[in-house]
């Protein structure tokens, strides 16, 4: 079996700009680019522009994990009160809904049976 190339045959190397464009997002979140990426960069201004900016906003996140918020005593009881108001309304708006629907339900109804009263008179009439 033939031992593999330590390096790559040069048109494995080389990327387009586009390619390079699309490993740039999960190179950043690693920390670290192929050598063909690296190669790229080496030879392009914009793409080695755009690469400094995923670093950069690399920098930023990883420095935003270590900041940590303290929450405050009050922040759960103020959670669960807004819980609850807001299940009050959703209730009222439940009630209110079922209440027009059985109003328009019961106009429905009472309209019907005006309308067999009124054909039931003028049957007996004619």
């Amino acid at each position: 079996m033939p031992a593999e190339p330590a390096v790559a045959p040069p048109s494995r190397l080389a990327l387009t700009c586009d390619e390079l464009a699309e490993l740039l997002p999960a190179a950043a979140e690693a920390g670290s680019l192929g050598v063909a990426a690296r190669a790229h960069l080496r030879g392009c201004g914009r793409c080695r522009a755009e690469a400094a900016t995923y670093e950069r906003l690399r920098h930023r996140l990883a420095g935003l994990r270590a900041d940590r918020v303290d929450p405050g005593p009050d922040l759960l009881d103020a959670v669960l009160e807004a819980v609850r108001r807001r299940r009050r309304r959703r209730s009222q708006m439940a009630y209110l809904g079922a209440a027009g629907g059985l109003a328009a339900a019961s106009a429905g109804v009472a309209g019907a049976l005006m309308s067999l009263a009124r054909a039931r008179r003028h049957r007996l009439a004619g």
